[in-house]
């Protein structure tokens, strides 16, 4: 498994999801943001794209570009990205891909083992990953 590199240039990020042993947590800097969470998580399921896919984790960006980095996940277990906000600009990077992908209002699948970054961006910029 890759290590994970994340390193955010800008902006503010938190990551919510499992622990090893499959219990749920919030980290204590967003226990205050319980309620916003929980209405990002709730539209999250209003896109048929991530209706029925299983999360083992949610890092919630605003306003953040980032860094080259590699996701921690498993391989063969996919990563997936979806844009929010007013904004222009802020595409995916994958290294090798031909070009950089769009992710405002719709959600792109791709392997996060491949070294990625996010793109400069005009505006207000939520990202889930």
């Amino acid at each position: 498994m890759v290590k994970s590199a994340r390193r955010a240039v800008t902006g503010d990020g938190v990551c919510i999801g499992l622990t090893y042993k499959d219990r749920a947590f919030i980290h204590p800097k967003t226990s205050h943001s319980k309620t916003l969470i929980a209405e990002i998580l709730t539209e999250m399921q209003l896109y048929e794209e991530l209706r029925d896919i299983c999360f083992t984790s949610v890092q919630i960006n605003h306003n953040t570009i980032s860094a080259p980095r590699t996701d921690s996940n498993k391989p063969g277990c996919p990563s997936i990205a979806i844009g929010l906000g007013d904004y222009c600009g802020g595409r995916l990077r994958i290294v090798g891909a031909k070009q950089p992908l769009h992710i405002r209002n719709h959600a792109v699948v791709f392997d996060g083992l491949q070294t990625h970054c996010s793109g400069l961006f005009n505006g207000d910029q939520w990202s889930l990953v």
